[in-house]
């Protein structure tokens, strides 16, 4: 029979070969001797594309999120470097007048 791989990665069905199990379900292994699972071996090529559109929507949210995390951090970096900046230039100055009096 054939079934249908839809996992991380995977961008179309891949189709793969199997004698199903007694009870009509995907077996451990494919023919071709690849390692199935339950939730990324299919016997429908639906249902494979089913499992590949969630793959792809859940990898946009991440890479969403990951940019938001980093704008963050850059803006903390920035305030900080903008901070550090500030102490610098007061500290030099009253330094030199210190130096002047002294």
């Amino acid at each position: 029979m054939i079934g249908y791989r839809g996992t991380d990665g995977d961008t179309a069905p891949v189709p793969f070969e199997y004698d199903p199990e007694p009870s009509g379900d995907i077996p451990a292994f494919t023919k071709g001797g690849m390692k199935c699972y339950v939730n990324t071996h299919f016997k429908t090529e639906e249902e494979a594309w089913e499992s590949i559109i969630r793959s792809v929507d859940a990898g946009i949210k991440l890479a969403g999120s990951a940019v938001e995390l980093a704008e963050a951090q850059q803006r903390t970096a920035y305030e900080y470097a903008g901070k550090a900046a500030i102490e610098y230039k007061s500290a030099h100055e009253n330094y030199r007048r210190w130096v002047e009096r002294s």
